[in-house]
This record gives structure tokens, sequence and C-alpha cells, in this order.
């Protein structure tokens, strides 16, 4: 008696599910971005917009206005004791507002990311430096905002 309880058990909650679904299993292109406009950082916005637009699909349900308010703060992580530089930090900071067209719903979110990168000899070794670890944080940044618009619309 007790072995056939438990078998139907056993067979209950294998058959059932909660629903659950991974995030990369979700259908990610169910969105489309009419329009985006950006303000501050041009190198930073142009990468993300090209990303976001990336994933949109022209004949999905949902479709979005986009706004970004895009800062970039560089400064000073690590001096030597002669008082040069041997290193910054830069932060990127995404404020991302999204204007949904069907229903008029307003919602915003604040994406902050930082690195830091060494000084070099040259300076235009150290501006490479900074313009890698600035492409980091953006492909980061974008990541977050295409997971923060899925998990949006499948909620």
């Amino acid at each position: 008696m007790t072995k056939k309880l438990i078998i139907a058990i056993l067979i209950f909650f294998t058959c059932t599910s909660c629903g659950f679904k991974p995030l990369n299993q979700i259908e990610k292109n169910n969105y489309f971005v009419n329009n985006i406009n950006s303000e501050g950082e041009k190198r930073v916005a142009y990468f993300l917009k090209e990303k976001i637009l990336l994933n949109s699909k022209t004949d999905a349900k949902s479709k979005f206005n986009i706004n970004l308010k895009i800062k970039k703060n560089k400064e000073i992580k690590e001096k030597k004791i002669s008082g040069k530089i041997s290193s910054y930090k830069v932060t990127l900071n995404v404020i991302l507002f999204i204007e949904d067209i069907k229903n008029s719903k307003k919602i915003s979110n604040n994406f902050i990311k930082s690195a830091s990168y060494n000084v070099a000899n040259n300076h235009s070794d150290t501006l490479t430096n900074e313009k890698k670890a600035t492409d980091l944080l953006t492909e980061g940044i974008s990541d977050d905002i295409i997971n923060f618009l899925i998990i949006y619309l499948n909620r």
C-alpha cells in the first residue's frame, strides 16, 4: 500500500510543473522598439541603440519608445607615492526610460557598471585602455538592458 502511494506521489510530482523556464529559453525577440532617444556619451549611445535594435522584431506584440541618459565618470583610483596617477576607475551610468506604446505605461531602470584601467607609458595607450574598459562596460550594460526587457515582457 505504501509503495503504491509513494509511486503515485512521485508520478504526480514529475508530471506537474511550476511553469519555470530558464531565461535563455524564453523567446527573446518579442518586442519592437519604435524610437530610441539618447543623451550623453555618443559612442556608448550608438552601441546601446544598435544592440537593442538588433534584438527588436517588427512584428512583435509589445512596442516601446526608449530614452537613454548616459553618464560616464572617470576618477583617480590609485596614485603612486610620487603623486603620479597609476590607475583610473571609469563608471558608466545608464538610466533607461521605457514607454509602452500599447498601454502608455512608463518604466525606468538604472544600470551602473564600473571598471578600472592602468595608466600606460604613452598617453595613447592610456586612452586605448580607457576605450577598452568603456567598451566592456557598455557591452555588459547592453546585455543587462536586453535581459531587463525580456524579464519585463515575460512577467
